[in-house]
């Protein structure tokens, strides 16, 4: 089974140090296997391996800052009075491996089941960036931050009808490494699809 996750992205936690915009976004992609535990009940385990793109956009740059034990990343606000930057986003890209326990109801004659998928995600980074747009139109990028999380994992929830659902995810790990960055929880919501 192919799915493919349409989401609105936001960092909890955040305290107020940056503002989000509300176009954040995200997509993930999913190749899972669907192992039937029983003919006769609606419950089954997938698993799989996928690929995810969280993007938040805010009014702040990230950047590292050298203290006496290492590097720390955090976020500082843009001062559009000094400079033309009009906007800024922060990527990850991580490769997953989802274990999903799913349950579906019995369709009727013509009708689709309900689904409800509760899960996990680990998922292992393969990039994190930070990018700015000015007033022109130019982008500016930065790739180095190895203070994001190498390894995450994520809790997840779909309810959906037929080959649609709504999608939920709440990373229980910061989005940086603890005492190397501001302590930042990624939540998505959005819209599951299954495409095959």
């Amino acid at each position: 089974m192919a799915m493919i996750n349409l989401n609105y992205n936001t960092l909890l936690n955040s305290q107020g140090v940056f503002k989000q915009r509300f176009y954040s976004n995200g997509v993930d992609f999913s190749l899972m296997y669907d192992h039937i535990m029983s003919q006769k009940a609606p419950i089954s385990i997938g698993i799989g391996l996928g690929i995810s793109n969280m993007n938040f956009y805010t009014d702040a740059d990230a950047i590292n800052l050298d203290t006496s034990i290492g590097t720390y990343t955090t976020f500082q606000v843009i001062d559009t009075a000094t400079t033309n930057i009009k906007r800024s986003r922060f990527s990850t890209n991580y490769l997953e491996i989802p274990v999903e326990l799913r349950f579906r109801t019995k369709p009727k004659e013509g009708k689709h089941p309900w689904k409800i998928s509760v899960g996990a995600k680990l998922g292992f980074r393969i990039n994190s960036q930070d990018k700015q747009i000015d007033d022109d139109g130019y982008w500016f990028s930065d790739t180095k931050y190895p203070n994001t999380s190498r390894v995450r994992g994520l809790g997840t929830l779909r309810i959906g009808y037929g080959k649609v659902a709504l999608y939920g995810a709440y990373q229980f790990s910061s989005l940086f490494h603890e005492n190397q960055g501001i302590e930042l929880y990624p939540m998505s919501i959005g819209l599951n699809i299954a495409l095959f």
